[in-house]
């Protein structure tokens, strides 16, 4: 009987553990305005991310542009290696806080990425650096994990803006919430955000 009752303690203790979320990162996201402006519920484990000499990445954590123009040293979290993952990266700030007529733009996305193994991911936009514009104000640009339900086959299931023809072009922005809803990706699992202020440019 002990050793069926020490699986039964095994079991419960990572049943508790998967369940744990994090109350702060939880916090930042509501306080910094990612729920309800990106997402309507905030991931529940945090994104690791290494940049290098700024360290790890704390929530809400303000980075100086020019020293983030790589791409992170490390990023991980708590994954399940039999399963997939998606990992996006965006600027949802764009072109200002004040005015995000641009949606969420696309920084950084990787599919089928197999439990931790990042690198085994498929590149579907390779990592674009930030660069707000000078005089647009802090930009919040995120890391958002999603578990898959299924391989990602194709680049159609990435949806590209919907264009109306009439006396002016128009086109619907692409945006995290479509990307998840196409994909069937449901609610992010973890995620983390930084923010960045634009550099004047030199003339």
């Amino acid at each position: 009987m002990r050793p069926k009752t020490a699986a039964i303690v095994v079991l419960l203790s990572i049943s508790l553990a998967q369940s744990e979320e994090d109350p702060i990162l939880k916090q930042k996201f509501e306080e910094h305005g990612l729920v309800p402006d990106v997402i309507g519920k905030a991931p529940g484990r945090l994104v690791k991310v290494y940049y290098g000499e700024n360290g790890t990445l704390q929530p809400g954590e303000v980075l100086p542009q020019d020293q983030i123009q790589g791409e992170p040293e490390k990023v991980s979290w708590e994954a399940d290696p039999d399963e997939l993952y998606t990992l996006i990266m965006t600027d949802i700030d764009a072109p200002s806080k004040e005015n995000r007529s641009d949606g969420d733009e696309k920084r950084w996305l990787v599919v089928n990425i197999p439990g931790y193994g990042l690198a085994e991911g498929e590149v579907r936009s390779p990592y674009e650096p930030p660069q707000p514009a000078a005089g647009t104000g802090l930009h919040r640009f995120i890391f958002l994990v999603y578990k898959q339900s299924q391989t990602l086959n194709s680049t159609d299931e990435d949806p590209e803006p919907e264009t109306t023809t009439g006396e002016s072009e128009t086109s619907t922005p692409w945006t995290i919430n479509d990307f998840a809803r196409v994909n069937e990706l449901g609610d992010p699992i973890a995620g983390n955000f930084f923010r960045v202020e634009g550099m004047a440019t030199e003339e």
